[in-house]
């Protein structure tokens, strides 16, 4: 990969970072924390549930870009998501079927064998903030959560 593709595939990261922290998630690249080789996912944040996989440009294709994610998940208990989008257009994201609630989602595709959800950026990181708060929500709900009272 030439260095004008890393350095895209870096402002595509970025980007994806910046949705992220308006949404309350303080999340980073792994592109400084791991070896490119060992590299298993592209973004990551303290109780990170999701292998992401982040795609910008015109050269990527579903298929190939959802196998990176699915490998990046091999062995760990996250779900394999892409965030992609193509040049000067809006980011998409892709997931299994299931991953989000269907009205969150458009109409299934089928990718090596696996049912793909597509929904728009911010229907998914609307979905991240609900499930990010809902640990919260429950506890306060069932009065565990200590509130000095």
């Amino acid at each position: 990969m030439g260095r004008f593709s890393r350095r895209k595939g870096a402002r595509g990261e970025v980007s994806v970072i910046h949705l992220l922290r308006t949404i309350g998630i303080e999340a980073w690249s792994t592109r400084s924390t791991q070896a490119a080789s060992a590299r298993k996912w592209d973004l990551d944040w303290d109780g990170c549930k999701y292998g992401i996989e982040v795609k910008i440009g015109q050269s990527w294709t579903v298929p190939a870009a959802w196998r990176q994610a699915v490998r990046g998940c091999e062995g760990t208990d996250r779900a394999p998501v892409l965030i992609a989008r193509r040049d000067r257009g809006e980011w998409q994201v892709w997931v299994r079927n299931g991953d989000l609630p269907w009205w969150f989602t458009r109409w299934p595709k089928l990718v090596d064998g696996a049912e793909l959800m597509t929904t728009t950026a911010e229907a998914w990181l609307a979905w991240v903030k609900f499930k990010a708060q809902a640990p919260v929500v429950c506890a306060e709900a069932k009065g565990e959560v200590d509130d000095g009272r």
